[in-house]
């Protein structure tokens, strides 16, 4: 598994040989069982995940209603970024939704690649610069995109998405309920 994440890795810069042995030998992996819970609420997230198999979600909880705000398929990272870079409390929970195998790096290993490694520098402001445009993107799809073109717009990042998540979730992460969600997709089905 620790090969997916060197494959990812140097697609985004090209270590040294000591560059990425220092990198490799502090990541964890982990097999999780769907439903299996990563992290919970008021927990500091202490780890970030690179997803090598399998979907996870993050979500919040209001009302009694899961809100999801994120999914990391294959090829992903996944952690409540605020409370991994903050060393507070999350508001967030992170769940299996498959069985998922992920690699994972603690907040003190990741600082220590920053203090000791040019390339883990370059490495974490490119992830972190891609983080901050994709969750801008989300944010900004909520002001300016309907729900029919938000559905529109997650089809077309994951075509998959309606094989391996439950509707419910996909409508929660549109800001949407089920119903409207089943309307919005019976539409574009007679529209084709």
């Amino acid at each position: 598994m620790i090969e997916h994440i060197k494959t990812f890795v140097y697609t985004i810069i090209k270590p040294t040989d000591e560059e990425w042995n220092g990198f490799a030998d502090r990541l964890k992996t982990k097999n999780l069982k769907a439903g299996d819970i990563l992290l919970s609420s008021g927990e500091v997230c202490n780890d970030i995940h690179f997803v090598t198999k399998g979907v996870m979600r993050l979500y919040y909880e209001k009302d009694g209603e899961e809100i999801n705000t994120y999914f990391a398929f294959q090829n992903k990272f996944m952690s409540s970024y605020q409370s991994f870079l903050s060393r507070e409390p999350s508001k967030y929970c992170i769940q299996a939704m498959e069985d998922c195998t992920i690699v994972s790096l603690s907040y003190e290993d990741v600082q220590h690649g920053f203090n000791n490694f040019n390339a883990w520098n370059t490495f974490g402001r490119i992830i972190a610069e891609q983080f901050f445009l994709k969750q801008q993107k989300r944010v900004e799809s909520f002001l300016f995109l309907s729900a029919e073109e938000r559905y529109l717009e997650l089809l077309k990042t994951y075509p998959d998405i309606f094989e391996r998540i439950p509707l419910y979730h996909i409508a929660s992460y549109l800001g949407i309920k089920g119903p409207s969600l089943s309307r919005i997709r019976k539409r574009l089905v007679k529209a084709k």
